[in-house]
């Protein structure tokens, strides 16, 4: 995401964009403290700027670490879009009328039922489905739905998710070959695999996600045992209780 022209490829796929038509994808805020190993989500803010003079401000979260209830992803991204569009009603910023806002989640595990790998959300009428803004949507990007290998012919919003998810592979060299994007992308990663530092940084994430994943799964089978021995201990407790109770009675 930090080469321009993979966020603008990235993103068009996701936001169904003529990539063509973007002149622009500012990054305006870049990974917090999560670069350097956290465990946090990573956040991104992209500002694109289209050839019809309007703008898109995309927040993107990616979630790998951990899985999460419905409601926290869906609060984050009602939090910063909501403030992203108070931000700019407040700074009456020009140009402003023609900004829509844009949240997109890519999350490691599922969160909705179904299969659809790519979840799209807009404000409508309930009944009629007449819309009520377009100025924001929200898509969820679930990675585990996808497919290891290819099943056909896929969208170019499931191949950069596979590319997100698996990483480089064969199926993905025509696409490459073809989308000047997505080639981009490939290219970056390579340079990023021969920069000792940056290799470092996302070795030391990955560790970070690995350990903090098996520390979850230690603590919850941690649970489990204890909880265990606790309910053997209160059943144990009760069943002497009744005893003792029922015998004062008959005496």
């Amino acid at each position: 995401m930090e080469e321009e022209k993979a966020r603008i490829g990235f993103l068009s796929a996701v936001l169904n964009l003529n990539p063509e038509e973007v002149k622009e994808a500012i990054l305006l805020e870049d990974f917090p403290s999560s670069r350097y190993g956290g465990i946090k989500p990573i956040l991104l803010t992209v500002r694109l700027l289209l050839e019809n003079q309007k703008e898109i401000d995309v927040e993107i979260e990616i979630q790998l670490s951990k899985q999460e209830e419905l409601h926290a992803v869906t609060d984050r991204s009602l939090f910063w879009l909501s403030k992203a569009y108070a931000r700019q009603t407040k700074q009456k910023e020009k140009g402003s009328k023609n900004r829509s806002y844009a949240s997109i989640c890519i999350l490691n595990y599922r969160i909705f039922e179904g299969e659809e790998f790519h979840s799209c959300f807009h404000f409508r009428e309930d009944t009629r489905g007449t819309s009520y803004t377009d100025q924001m949507e929200f898509h969820v990007l679930e990675l585990p739905k996808l497919p290891e290998e290819p099943q056909g012919e896929e969208k170019e919003d499931a191949l950069w998710g596979r590319f997100i998810r698996f990483g480089w592979d064969e199926s993905l060299t025509e696409f490459a070959k073809r989308n000047e994007y997505f080639q981009c992308a490939f290219l970056r990663l390579l340079e990023i695999s021969q920069d000792k530092e940056k290799w470092y940084i996302y070795e030391a994430r990955e560790r970070a996600i690995r350990d903090r994943i098996q520390g979850m799964r230690e603590a919850f089978e941690q649970g489990k045992r204890e909880g265990s021995i606790e309910v053997a201990k209160k059943m144990k407790e009760g069943t002497h209780g009744r005893g003792y109770f029922q015998g004062n009675r008959a005496r």
